[in-house]
């Protein structure tokens, strides 16, 4: 009797059959031996495959980022160049706004889980668009205590989102902005509290420079007419988002807790 031996992926001697003056099992037994080698180099490399078609999208991404930035980069070449902000003052350089842009719409793309930093960089719900009148009220007054309690009511119940499955919390930017402005008006209202040193005192410091960032982050671009630096005509229209859809969304996540 003989035997058709095989070395496995481990280099262990291995009978795989056994033939007795058989053509045909031989030729089985080979075919066998065939498709278990196929298999072994087979499985490996399809799983590489799948790893790399999974990286497509990031990269189609990133190389479009950079298609963009080389382009411009290439045309201020060209043009008279700008200077390039410092780090040191707070500002992203060329290649850092590259990264940061990579990041945010990798997030945007592929984020929904809300574990960790896999969330997406702004709350996905739909808010339409509304106009919005800047006029004069007699509500939020500085010093009343009818002026604080709408002044705290701007930002619903503790001002947290509870959002994915394991109900990670969030909050959203309106309301920190919001919860700030209380938090100065209290400042101007209180004017110990401008004398305290340490939390409240670096709580104030933190919510000027937190509205600060914000107003420049929007850049809003409305034409305000100016009489002078000192007389500003502000009773225009504003284009926004529908605040109370954002508000009505909120509750709604609010009493799922």
């Amino acid at each position: 009797m003989s035997h058709l031996l095989v070395y496995n992926k481990y280099g262990n001697r291995a009978v795989l059959s056994s033939y007795l003056h058989c053509p045909s099992l031989l030729v089985s037994t080979r075919l066998q031996v065939a498709f278990i080698s196929f298999m072994h180099w087979a499985i490996p490399t399809m799983r590489i495959g799948a790893a790399i078609l999974r990286g497509i999208p990031d990269i189609c991404i990133c190389f479009a980022i950079l298609s963009l930035w080389f382009k411009r980069y290439t045309k201020n070449k060209l043009d008279i160049p700008e200077p390039t902000p410092a780090l040191a003052q707070g500002q992203y350089s060329t290649l850092g706004s590259l990264c940061h842009s990579c990041i945010v719409i990798s997030r945007q793309v592929r984020s929904k889980g809300y574990i960790g930093a896999d969330f997406p960089d702004a709350w996905p719900i739909e808010v339409a668009r509304v106009i919005m009148p800047s006029e004069e009220t007699v509500h939020f007054d500085l010093t009343s205590p009818k002026g604080a309690i709408e002044w705290a009511a701007l930002v619903p119940g503790s001002g947290l989102l509870y959002l994915g499955q394991h109900r990670a919390p969030f909050t959203l930017s309106m309301f920190h902005q919001l919860q700030c402005l209380d938090i100065v008006r209290q400042a101007v209202h209180e004017p110990t509290l401008n004398a305290r040193q340490g939390a409240d005192g670096a709580l104030i410091g933190h919510c000027m420079n937190y509205l600060r960032q914000m107003a420049l982050c929007r850049g809003d671009l409305a034409l305000e007419y100016a009489e002078s630096p000192e007389q500003v005509d502000e009773y225009g229209l504003y284009y926004c988002r529908d605040w109370s859809v954002v508000y009505e969304m909120a509750k709604e996540n609010q009493r799922g807790m």
